[in-house]
């Protein structure tokens, strides 16, 4: 718990911050009551900013992250358990038995299957995350190449990302 004489010169000072929202660049910002906790000014600007309505290709773009989020946990299940399978593998044959009747009973047919299925999945989750970015840059202001040089790839493929995404938008 504060002190109130902290809380005193805490208030002090966000008041005294607080006469730039007088200012009509700073005039959308509203100033909550100041409570008896820790606030500081970037906490309450934090607060005003979640406030602020989300456009649909900012939507998209959090969707595909959560998709993203969800298909690599998936991706990390069907490598797990295609580890056991191989270390299954490798204690038969440490035991002495051929490949053949090593492999025997495994599953292997189906694992490598699911993890190839899984790893499909991941790249494009991460495809149309990608276009995603690109679609919310398009609208935010930023440039192809800046948006390219975020995500760390070639300006080929940001280009073609980039027509990908305008040719895929409503």
């Amino acid at each position: 718990m504060m002190s109130p004489r902290l809380l005193r010169a805490q208030r002090k000072n966000l008041k005294r911050r607080m006469h730039l929202r007088n200012r009509p660049w700073w005039g959308w910002f509203r100033v909550p009551p100041l409570v008896a906790t820790r606030t500081s000014l970037l906490a309450v600007i934090f607060v005003e900013l979640r406030k602020v309505s989300v456009s649909a290709k900012r939507k998209r773009l959090l969707h595909q992250i959560t998709e993203l989020v969800e298909c690599s946990a998936r991706l990390r299940d069907h490598l797990q358990r295609y580890e056991r399978a191989m270390g299954k593998i490798a204690k038969r044959l440490e035991d002495g038995a051929s490949a053949v009747t090593a492999a025997k009973g495994i599953g292997i047919p189906t694992e490598r299957r699911q993890v190839t299925e899984a790893i499909e999945e991941f790249e494009a989750a991460r495809h149309q995350l990608r276009l995603a970015l690109f679609a919310l840059g398009k609208e935010e202001g930023a440039s192809m190449s800046e948006v390219g040089r975020v995500l760390g790839i070639s300006r080929q493929l940001a280009s073609r990302l980039a027509g990908e995404a305008a040719s895929a938008d409503p």
